[in-house]
């Protein structure tokens, strides 16, 4: 039974505001709240509270009647009422104990009252918040959030857990409690606990309810939380974090979409709750954070799942308002927008782009492709993108529609720059795609998609920041095309912005700036200024000898490979070996720095996977190697990836290490094996002589033994000594080989060149066929406009293909015997 208030002016003030909270101006409600105080500070003095818990609870009730409007502006939002309450819920948190003492149901109510109150209160004025940021009270929230982190195991079913969450983001949103890592990591563990807790299950449900029965603390767990990854998230434990809530969270996850997807798609609830696990799904995708979806591949079943029921791609009707508020109006056309959406983030995710292309849905999102709803087309285009393999995108009938349709939709007025940032990332991967396919190639130059992405790399502005990182990425990829990058060089006022972002300080921007200068400008220039000693053996013989070099090895990788490339870096120091490698997450090294690495470095390791091959970084660098014959070791990094269209042709038939189908020490022992083979250049050897049999003296016995006389070297292409000794071949033995064999298109790939080189190339060719086609295809377009005839390539390997490999040891073995015998 509530306790009546003992002082008559305090009852009959609350009394008041519970009747006429809506009438009363705001001089009167401050005279309350002076009369009110003025009696608390009487009775205080005198050592008799008039405070007691039922008070508090009849204060709260009251204050809660008075309109928002009229509590948060002045002079009542800064009235010292409100530091009153304050101290009392610095009171409530010091006797909240969680190790020794719970608070009971009545101090709950207030606890509870008091935070609502002042949530509501900071949401609608700043002033509030500087009343509640004093130390005193921040330091027993910190408190109260240690000790329920050290004792949560007992603490799930504390109401006052969720409680404390709500205000502590409430209140420390724009403080600077956040700017300190430690207090900062402690929110997000903070967080952690309170949504891998029961009542976060039981919010989840309450979406399957009609009508939608959300309290303050439910509306906390399923929306409020989220926003805080991975905005105030520090990036030192950012990994970490989320791989932590990840372990908790995603099981669940896969068991409540296997729950839903049981029950026809056909009710609001169960499509209100599917999308909101997807886009909670979507946001983890988003964090960029590799590693932590590896156990959870099913969630990629479940997607095709909702993808693949026709019912509800049928249903694809709906505005664009709608659309657009998706999460507040439920159906079938935002259902198939949530699922692709998070598709989309997935095929994005170096754990889990293996697992999507295993399913070879191309054909599925090839409908989508074709569905009159742009936002769904996008992501639809951009999921293929991501997921085809080059033979797919080389026989796609609409390659062309796809260019025109990223095109034209950047070239309306888009005022979201989240949809122009999916457009722009979808035209990155066509301009990757067009170096090596004319078709998509002649139509992005077409449709003045160098123009447009110009137009959008040259926007300055705090709010197109997100807009022009990319842009510029996604016209660095064009500068591997030598058209592109003409075209790129000769607009001054573009080079001018690119060269200007030099000197920005973000990252991002100076990274993709650097990466086009050295394409379109520095690259030539750093080789020819390349200058190389002449070196000469100690014995005073001819042979070439290994140049000086500053580092054994070179690691090329990608940001998502960080963890395991440290690894085998460290391995590799610990055995002595001199490693570059750019610990940066691939920002803080600039290009000239990356070509000068893979100049002094003997061994070069390629760290392929799907993130590495997406890296336009990562494409400068293994090509620069490539270009510069510089001995390259392929290390696969994600179980199931196989590279193909660029990196499949440099990688070609080298011998991989594979440090996914073993443990990091096996790979290492592997991989110093490979690299001891590799790291001492083979010396060349003189061309085997053909002796003449009038010129040959045989030994008579040991009394009278006498040199064999030689001739002069002959050339070596002869109808009957060509296919024996093709490692030792020159590059003039080679250009005179494809003359002979009326095979001259193929010098412009063949130039400088030897048989060695030639024969590594046949073993591409018969590796990739398909994609060494379309590779020497574009390569041929780019350097004489000429097409490359099927037949022609096919009759080269086939003639690559019945000469005899010998190693040089067996040709200067068989020429001894031929000489011997003749």
């Amino acid at each position: 039974m509530t306790r009546m208030i003992s002082n008559k002016l305090i009852r009959s003030h609350l009394q008041t505001v519970n009747n006429d909270a809506k009438s009363l101006t705001k001089d009167q409600l401050k005279v309350i709240f002076d009369d009110i105080l003025d009696e608390v500070s009487i009775h205080e003095k005198y050592d008799e509270s008039i405070v007691c818990p039922d008070c508090v609870d009849q204060f709260l009730d009251a204050i809660m009647h008075i309109p928002i409007k009229q509590l948060t502006s002045e002079p009542l939002v800064s009235h010292r009422l409100f530091s009153f309450i304050c101290d009392i819920l610095i009171d409530i948190l010091r006797k909240w104990k969680p190790t020794s003492l719970c608070l009971n149901i009545q101090e709950t109510n207030i606890f509870e009252k008091i935070i609502q109150l002042f949530s509501m209160i900071i949401d609608q004025d700043g002033t509030m918040n500087k009343l509640l940021i004093n130390d005193e009270l921040l330091e027993e929230i910190k408190l109260r959030m240690e000790d329920i982190l050290n004792n949560k195991q007992n603490l799930n079913n504390d109401p006052n857990i969720n409680n404390l969450g709500i205000f502590a983001t409430k209140i420390l949103h724009n403080t600077t409690f956040l700017d300190d890592a430690k207090n900062a990591s402690l929110l997000m563990n903070f967080i952690i606990n309170c949504i891998s807790s029961l009542d976060y299950i039981n919010a989840v449900k309450q979406l399957q309810s009609v009508p939608v029965l959300l309290n303050q603390a439910d509306k906390f767990l399923l929306y409020t939380s989220f926003e805080y990854f991975p905005k105030y998230c520090p990036s030192d434990t950012k990994k970490s974090i989320i791989n932590e809530f990840c372990m908790i969270m995603l099981e669940r996850y896969e068991y409540m979409l296997d729950r839903l997807l049981s029950f026809k798609l056909n009710t609001q609830p169960i499509i209100r709750s599917l999308e909101y696990i997807l886009n909670i799904i979507y946001k983890l995708l988003d964090t960029q954070v590799p590693d932590v979806f590896r156990q959870h591949g099913k969630i990629i079943d479940h997607l095709c799942t909702i993808l693949d029921n026709t019912n509800l791609i049928n249903c694809l009707q709906l505005s664009d308002d709608a659309i657009n508020n998706h999460l507040n109006i439920p159906n079938f056309t935002t259902l198939i927008l949530s699922a692709i959406k998070t598709f989309h983030a997935a095929s994005s995710n170096p754990d889990l782009l293996p697992i999507i292309k295993d399913k070879q849905k191309t054909e599925m999102f090839l409908k989508f492709s074709k569905i009159n709803n742009k936002e769904i087309q996008i992501y639809a285009n951009n999921i293929m993108i991501n997921t085809m393999s080059d033979h797919e995108i080389e026989c796609l009938d609409n390659a062309q529609e796809i260019t025109s349709m990223y095109i034209n939709k950047l070239k309306q007025t888009i005022n979201d720059p989240n949809e122009v940032r999916i457009l722009l990332s979808g035209l990155k991967g066509v301009g990757e795609i067009l170096v090596q396919h004319d078709q998509m190639k002649d139509e992005f130059i077409k449709q003045d998609g160098l123009p447009l992405l110009i137009k959008y790399a040259c926007q300055v502005n705090d709010q197109s920041i997100e807009i022009q990182r990319e842009s510029l990425a996604t016209l660095w990829a064009p500068t591997f095309n030598a058209n592109a990058a003409t075209t790129l060089k000769q607009d001054k006022v573009f080079m001018a912005h690119v060269k200007s972002l030099l000197n920005s300080n973000d990252p991002e921007l100076k990274k993709s700036a650097d990466g086009i200068i050295w394409k379109v400008e520095k690259e030539q220039e750093f080789k020819q200024k390349l200058i190389h000693p002449p070196t000469s053996s100690t014995n005073g013989d001819d042979e070439e000898m290994t140049p000086k070099t500053a580092y054994d090895i070179m690691i090329s990788y990608s940001w998502a490979d960080q963890e395991l490339c440290s690894k085998i870096h460290d391995g590799l120091v610990a055995k002595n070996f001199r490693v570059w490698l750019d610990k940066n997450e691939m920002h803080g090294s600039t290009i000239e720095a990356m070509a000068n690495a893979v100049e002094s470095s003997e061994v070069i390791l390629m760290c392929m996977s799907e993130t590495y091959k997406k890296s336009t970084n990562c494409k400068s660098e293994a090509e620069y190697a490539f270009n510069r014959k510089r001995r390259i070791i392929p290390i696969i990094m994600r179980e199931k990836y196989c590279p193909d269209g660029w990196l499949g042709f440099i990688a070609g038939s080298r011998m991989y290490i594979d440090f996914s189908a073993v443990d990091v020490q096996t790979g290492l022992e592997k991989l110093i094996s490979e690299i001891e083979l590799n790291r001492t250049k083979p010396k060349a050897r003189p061309l085997p002589e053909k002796v003449p049999d009038k010129d040959l003296v045989l030994s008579q016995g040991d009394d009278n033994t006498h040199p064999i006389q030689l001739d002069e070297p002959k050339p070596l292409i002869t109808s009957d000594t060509h296919d024996a000794f093709i490692d030792s071949w020159s590059e003039e033995h080679v250009a005179d080989f494809l003359h002979k064999k009326k095979l001259e298109l193929m010098l412009a790939f063949c130039k400088e060149i030897n048989g060695e080189e030639l024969h590594f190339m046949y073993k591409m060719c018969e590796l990739n066929p398909n994609s060494m086609y379309l590779s020497l295809k574009s390569e041929l377009y780019k350097a004489q406009h000429k097409t490359l005839p099927i037949a022609i390539y096919y009759e080269t390997t086939f003639m690559w293909g019945t000469i005899k490999r010998l190693t040089k040891e067996e040709v200067l073995e068989i020429s001894f015997i031929k000489n011997a015998l003749k």
